[in-house]
């Protein structure tokens, strides 16, 4: 690479965003997204499958951008907590379901641990009361 094309704002931001766009594509194939190839036969089911992964990739980065806002990094806070510690922690909250006889079933949602608080807070998502 020439200094005059890294000079060039563009090309310069371009370079810069290359390490994050490379962590995508991993964070894509083997991280916290599990994306595997999906043999469709037309093409606009291979787009809408392409879509769908980058807008997962989209709304990871935004969980992330938002924890590290909140709560710090693991560079700064040795107690900070990363993305996958929080997916993993906000499977614990799930809906519970109570058969009291044939007809009747009760759902109730726990009350979140302050972790998981956090978690939720950082993300600024609210729980339905039940």
């Amino acid at each position: 690479m020439t200094t005059s094309w890294l000079q060039n704002s563009r090309n310069s931001r371009r370079h810069n965003n290359f390490p994050s766009l490379l962590r995508g594509k991993i964070r894509l194939k083997t991280g916290l997204l599990e994306v595997r190839p999906v043999w469709v036969r037309k093409e606009s089911r291979t787009r809408g499958h392409v879509f769908c992964c980058l807008l997962a990739l989209k709304v990871a980065r935004e969980m992330e951008r938002r924890l590290q806002a909140a709560l710090g990094t693991t560079e700064t806070r040795a107690d900070a907590i990363t993305l996958p510690d929080a997916l993993r922690s906000l499977t614990r909250l799930c809906l519970l379901h109570y058969r009291v006889d044939e007809k009747t079933t009760v759902t109730k949602l726990p009350q979140p641990d302050a972790r998981q608080r956090e978690i939720l807070q950082a993300f600024g998502v609210t729980l339905p009361a039940m």
